[in-house]
């Protein structure tokens, strides 16, 4: 399809000399109609020296009130009005605003049209932006896109020149008559045109993800595909795709009332709602643009967003190497467009920077692993030089410090012990604590952990106690010695095989109602079978949990299932929502490693099956993990991190 019936182009503009281009988004200049001359404070125009004058503070004080606007009942705010309503010295301003404030908004409309005619240009500018915006509350949006190519082409502006304040208004215009597309260029010309910085790219960011959350679904993928490569919206519908995979439904769209008359001037009631009706919100009689073929749209390639893999798939860990494969995999396979490549670590640091530089030599955008801590931070110190992104699964922390293409998900003792604290301190209510740890580097470390958790959440240690693993007399002193001062809880950061004489001791002495946590390593169905009423009614970190009854996790379950013939494990689960957390973020298409470490670096978080997902500046993927109770024999989540 020509260019001449692209997406971005405003039907009806007047001049057949007019060129609309494409929007920036895909490195296409839109050009746009509107100006910034003088600096117009459009709610959030990008700061230069010429708008700062017209700029409000970071807490404005409330406006003072116009002489000639009566004390009344304030209209509702429309979501594209987020300009201040001063008069600038302006008495066709100060007319527009006080019959908007009655309720008449065509009136309203004709005096700021009547402020186009100052000779000062911030004023004449204001007054256009503020008639739009009104005209907008009438429904009359074709009527506003012909007002704004005119100005645009007399005042010959273009999409870097334009306030983002208008383009917004664009956007909700092109949102009043169903153009998703079109409405969505315009949202993402606001979003870049402030550099996604103020007010103005806020509400364009969430219009945007609104919009693209209540597209149908009989025409989502199709939209999905237009807009895969487009550095605003590509992202947004990915994120969307994730959603809707995971079982949320379509969201409604920008309720329709915002575009009449009547709810203005009814002062928003609920009633004034109910009686608009379709009739009097569009404009049958016009027709709307005409889609345009992706190719026009977007020019976007249709090269393939290239992953590398880089697992011990031989040797020792060759095992947990396939377990990972097959949850990225089951991810991958929930979008499109994405190539992957295998590299065999052989568990070996000297090997694993070797294969990364060959993967990297490959084009590869992003890469899963290594698996284990060396190979990990062998890799990390090449990536600090060809910088391109991976992912480690490891549970040592800090090795992402050294490049800032690292990243790691992988439970750690600390988000074990937050969750562990959020929940005793938080939801219990518990305040008193204490300690039993085995006399090993890693009990010490969690120990270590577990104090300053409960301290950070106002609570107290009343005692802390290791013992020697297989000494029954070691574990009868650090029984002895908490239950002098008997806490709300314990903590036993071991296995429930290594734990098993401490809880014997815990059930029989001064201990027995104090509630006892542990860690993941608890998080095991035969181990806790054979502990049995040792462990009721006590509380641990569920790293992934099959038997959740939370929809993702039953859906990737299932799709686990049917695929490798197998339920899945925690490395499959971590995997999955790596991948999946991941693909959220970058989106599909082609994309540079930098572009890919930009977009992880400002990632949302997600729902995944292992918890909540999110980035923190370090490099760290956090998760907020689940937590579960025994009850009568059975693991119950008292902390669920998502309702899906």
């Amino acid at each position: 399809m020509k260019a001449a019936r692209s997406l971005i182009k405003l039907k009806n503009f007047s001049s057949s000399c007019l060129t609309l281009a494409f929007f920036s988004f895909v490195r296409i200049s839109l050009t746009l109609f509107f100006f910034c001359i003088l600096g117009l404070a459009a709610g959030g125009c990008s700061e230069t020296t010429e708008t700062s004058r017209l700029r409000p503070q970071a807490k404005p004080a409330k406006p003072r009130p116009h002489a000639i606007v009566a004390e009344q009942k304030q209209p509702p705010i429309a979501p594209w009005q987020l300009w201040h309503s001063t008069d600038m010295g302006s008495a066709e301003l100060a007319q527009g605003e006080k019959l908007v404030a009655e309720g008449k908004l065509d009136a309203a409309a004709g005096a700021f049209r009547a402020g186009m005619k100052s000779n000062l240009v911030e004023i004449r500018d204001q007054a256009f932006l503020r008639m739009c915006g009104t005209m907008l509350k009438l429904g009359r949006s074709k009527e506003i896109l012909n007002e704004m190519a005119h100005y645009f082409k007399q005042q010959n502006l273009t999409a870097q020149t334009a306030p983002p304040g208008l383009l917004l208004v664009a956007g909700y215009a092109y949102l009043h008559q169903k153009d998703y597309d079109q409405s969505l260029a315009w949202f993402g010309a606001a979003y870049n045109r402030t550099s996604g910085q103020g007010i103005v790219a806020r509400r364009a960011l969430t219009e945007a993800r609104r919009t693209v959350s209540s597209i149908p679904t009989g025409s989502f993928e199709a939209m999905r595909d237009r807009w895969s490569g487009d550095a605003f919206a590509g992202p947004i519908f990915s994120s969307e795709r994730m959603r809707r995979a995971q079982g949320a439904k379509v969201s409604s769209p920008l309720e329709d009332y915002w575009f009449n008359a009547a709810f203005y001037a009814a002062g928003g009631s609920v009633e004034s709602r109910e009686g608009v009706s379709e009739i009097d919100l569009f404009e049958s009689e016009t027709p709307l643009p005409e889609p345009a073929s992706p190719a026009d749209l977007m020019q976007a390639s249709s090269a393939p967003l290239t992953l590398g893999l880089l697992l011990p798939f031989s040797g020792q860990f060759a095992e947990h190497a396939a377990r990972v494969k097959e949850g990225i995999e089951l991810a991958a396979g929930m979008v499109e467009r994405v190539n992957i490549i295998e590299a065999d670590t052989q568990g070996d640091a000297g090997v694993a920077e070797r294969q990364y530089e060959d993967l990297v030599r490959q084009g590869v955008n992003l890469v899963f692993g290594p698996l284990l801590v060396k190979t990990s931070e062998q890799v990390a110190r090449k990536s600090a030089d060809l910088y391109v992104p991976f992912i480690s699964f490891t549970k040592r922390e800090g090795f992402p410090a050294l490049s800032g293409a690292a990243y790691r998900l992988g439970a750690t003792g600390e988000s074990q012990v937050r969750a562990l604290v959020a929940y005793a301190a938080g939801q219990e209510g518990l305040r008193t604590f204490s300690i039993i740890y085995p006399k090993t580097s890693a009990g010490a470390e969690f120990a270590r952990l577990f104090r300053d958790a409960v301290e950070r959440a106002g609570g107290r240690i009343l005692s802390e106690a290791d013992w020697e693993n297989g000494d029954p007399q070691s574990v009868a002193n650090a029984i002895n010695q908490t239950a002098a001062n008997p806490p709300q809880a314990i903590f036993v950061p071991d296995s429930l095989e290594n734990s098993l004489l401490v809880l014997q001791q815990v059930k029989t002495s001064a201990l027995s109602a104090s509630m006892v946590l542990g860690p993941a390593l608890w998080d095991d169905p035969v181990a806790l079978r054979g502990a049995g009423q040792l462990v009721e009614d006590a509380v641990y970190v569920s790293l992934f949990n099959p038997a959740s009854s939370r929809p993702i996790v039953t859906d990737f379950t299932q799709r686990y299932k049917t695929r490798f013939a197998r339920p899945p494990d925690l490395l499959a689960a971590q995997a999955y929502d790596a991948a999946t957390f991941a693909f959220s973020a970058v989106g599909q298409g082609p994309v540079d490693a930098q572009e890919v470490i930009k977009r992880l670096n400002t990632a949302p978080a997600l729902a995944g099956v292992t918890g909540a997902l999110s980035i923190s500046a370090d490099g760290e993927i956090v998760r907020l993990l689940p937590v579960v109770r025994i009850y009568r024999g059975e693991a119950v989540e008292v902390v669920r991190t998502t309702n899906n």
